[in-house]
């Protein structure tokens, strides 16, 4: 797959159907992917490293794409992390969902059916990861989304890398919320438009904080 360099970063330069391609390939081995935003650039959590050396890093909306084109005169296409893990459910594959309140993220699994093969909430302790990670190998799905929001689902998924020989992590942030249909996507206007933070700032004010952050990205990078 082709990659775009932007700070540390490789991200895919491809369609939404070649991702989709990519991760359907399901090999033997344990691979992670890293849905890119500014947030996460900005915040970085000492996790910049990490973030940058996974399987495949896809730019999860439109701030990321116009710092690309700004900075490196490539056009890349947005790639919602929510549509990815919407794909793959449609094309009934195995999964497990980590994240949510304990009623959504069971809701969440009702919802999709026999595909979840398991599924717990993302308020858990650190130290009970060690049992939730055993009860994905043990059921061994093709995907685990991860919905634990930033820096503290990419650690989850670190801890998964060192005990994992299979499947494929996805930090997919607040995208059980959106399964579970207790928070609904923007307007298929406002998506079209770019302008879905705006949206978000608008709809869930107690966000507004982390638009400082999309501000000092925006100024710096676009």
């Amino acid at each position: 797959m082709k990659k775009v360099s932007f700070l540390s970063f490789l991200i895919a330069d491809s369609s939404f159907e070649g991702v989709e391609t990519w991760l359907l390939e399901k090999p033997d081995i344990f691979r992670r992917v890293v849905t890119l935003n500014p947030l996460m650039i900005m915040k970085g959590a000492g996790l910049e490293d990490w973030l940058s050396k996974a399987d495949l890093v896809v730019p999860d909306g439109v701030g990321v794409c116009m710092a690309l084109a700004k900075q490196e005169g490539r056009g890349v296409t947005p790639i919602a992390g929510v549509e990815l893990v919407q794909a793959l459910i449609a094309k009934k594959c195995t999964c497990y969902l980590v994240g949510a309140r304990p009623g959504v993220v069971a809701l969440a699994a009702k919802k999709i059916g026999d595909q979840i093969l398991g599924f717990t909430d993302g308020f858990q302790d650190q130290t009970d990861w060690d049992g939730i990670i055993q009860d994905i190998k043990k059921k061994r799905p093709e995907f685990i989304f991860v919905g634990m929001g930033f820096p503290i689902q990419e650690k989850f998924i670190q801890s998964c890398k060192q005990s994992l020989d299979f499947g494929t992590a996805i930090g997919v942030g607040g995208s059980i919320d959106i399964l579970a249909g207790r928070v609904e996507r923007a307007p298929k206007w406002v998506c079209f438009m770019r302008v879905e933070w705006l949206y978000r700032a608008i709809v869930e004010p107690r966000r507004f904080k982390e638009f400082w952050a999309l501000f000092h990205f925006y100024r710096r990078y676009c």
